[in-house]
């Protein structure tokens, strides 16, 4: 599912309960921004995997507004127990694709993640 900033309050809350566990409360981004505080100067789009109604995969790409060949991929993740089914590589496929579609030509992407860095790696990062 692909989702553009804002978003509901619910689905926000939804997705910092999601990353906390595997970011450590230390989200890249702050919650406004996915409430839209900044959609006159950057586009953010959330790709998500449910299931069961339960977000078990995420990815989240900015773009800014005034140089939209320019964007960032980050809060990567995958439920543990669904990991290794390819989750991650799909939404950051679909991320890059949809990058591309609008124009996009350079995506940042950055890891300490060993586990991580070999799915960007296969991707061609």
């Amino acid at each position: 599912m692909k989702y553009d900033a804002p978003l509901d309050h619910d689905l926000v809350e939804a997705l910092f309960d999601f990353w906390e566990p595997t970011f450590a409360g230390d989200s890249d981004l702050p919650r406004d921004i996915f409430l839209g505080s900044e959609i006159e100067h950057h586009r953010l789009v959330v790709h998500l995997t449910r299931r069961e109604g339960k977000i078990v995969g995420t990815s989240v790409s900015t773009t800014s507004n005034a140089l939209p060949v320019l964007g960032g991929l980050g809060e990567v993740a995958t439920q543990p127990e669904c990991r290794g089914q390819g989750i991650a590589t799909r939404l950051c496929q679909q991320a890059v694709s949809d990058f591309r579609a609008t124009g996009g030509e350079a995506l940042f992407l950055g890891t300490v993640n060993p586990a991580a860095a070999r799915v960007y790696h296969r991707l061609g990062w």
